[in-house]
């Protein structure tokens, strides 16, 4: 083993002994961690920001598929009539086509609270800005409807008099 070098002033030369490298090195290795700290915090911000367009876009694909839907409805009137001692009630559904294309396969279902009357109201078609009207007498004092129809693109729907929309997807 040699000598260790002294410093001029008689102390040990610790230099020699370090290997850290010059000023631009170190400058260098510090923007490399930096940018790395930079990388990883924009990664982490594009994965949520690709989450959150990616959830908005399933909305707006949902809202597309409901529009047409949407644009269906009933309007559901009943008349009481008293006939001699029987209750008698002449109900009428209006079903409404607001959307910009046609729906198929018209169905009303009558109900009588939870239980469907017998036969279904049915046409074939209602265009665009049309209505058609159904009428039914019962001898209950209320009526419900529920229509079922396809929309242009195939799905299945159904509206009830109360407004609610849903989705008939095969089981």
């Amino acid at each position: 083993m040699g000598a260790r070098p002294r410093s001029a002033a008689g102390g040990r030369d610790y230099t020699a002994f370090m290997t850290l490298g010059d000023l631009a090195t170190w400058v260098g290795a510090v923007a490399t961690v930096g940018l790395l700290i930079g990388a990883v915090v924009t990664a982490r911000y594009a994965i949520k920001t690709f989450h959150a367009q990616d959830e908005q876009l399933k909305q707006d694909m949902e809202q597309r598929r409901r529009a047409q839907a949407a644009g269906v409805y009933v309007e559901h009137v009943q008349k009481p009539q008293e006939t001699t001692g029987a209750y008698r009630t002449i109900a009428t559904a209006t079903v409404h086509n607001t959307s910009r294309l046609p729906i198929y396969d018209l169905r009303v279902t009558w109900y009588k609270g939870t239980t469907p009357e017998e036969g279904t109201d049915r046409l074939k078609s209602l265009m665009p800005g049309g209505s058609h009207t159904f009428e039914r007498k019962a001898h209950v004092r209320e009526l419900l409807t529920v229509v079922g129809f396809y929309d242009a693109t195939g799905i299945r729907w159904q509206r009830s008099s109360d407004g609610k929309l849903e989705d008939l997807k095969p089981s």
